[in-house]
């Protein structure tokens, strides 16, 4: 009973967190055309660079276990918000799906998948404190909380496979 409790209150906390993390401010200051250049233009690259890495370990996952896309698609397309917001000109949807290996299981899909959004998390906790512009300072905070709730709810998945 217990166990339950606790996979119910981490769902639940989450949830909270997800939305409140993945639906940010990012929509207060829309990203101006060139706002991939400036003081900040090499944090964006690298934000971009891994939140394309994301994308593609979500894609790939997807691909080799559709079974899971009722519970992935939604992580993947924060992913594509996150990307639109820290590099508008980037489209992602043109990623090439690179199937993991045969053998790799559900279980070992996710956690992959749990360690590219620990990773992803910790490199946008570092962006922040490289950031110059508050705005991007401010975005990369609540991408890393977002991140954050991805790995609560990867984790939760995987206490439900065991």
């Amino acid at each position: 009973m217990q166990r339950r409790r606790f996979l119910a209150s981490v769902v639940v906390g989450g949830v909270g967190l997800l939305a409140a993390g993945c639906t940010s401010w990012f929509d207060d200051d829309p990203p101006t055309p060139g706002s991939t250049r400036g003081p900040d233009a090499a944090v964006r690259a690298g934000t971009a660079a891994s939140e394309l890495t994301l994308l593609l370990a979500y894609s790939s996952t997807l691909a080799a276990h559709p079974q899971l896309a009722g519970r992935l698609a939604d992580l993947r397309d924060h992913h594509q918000e996150h990307l639109r917001v820290i590099a508008p000109g980037i489209d992602p949807p043109a990623l090439p799906v690179i199937p993991p290996g045969p053998t790799t299981t559900t279980e070992q899909a996710i956690r992959d998948l749990l360690a590219e959004e620990r990773a992803g998390g910790e490199q946008r906790i570092s962006a922040c404190d490289g950031a110059r512009e508050a705005a991007l300072a401010r975005d990369l905070c609540s991408i890393a909380a977002c991140e954050a709730t991805h790995v609560a709810v990867l984790t939760a998945m995987l206490t439900e496979l065991a």
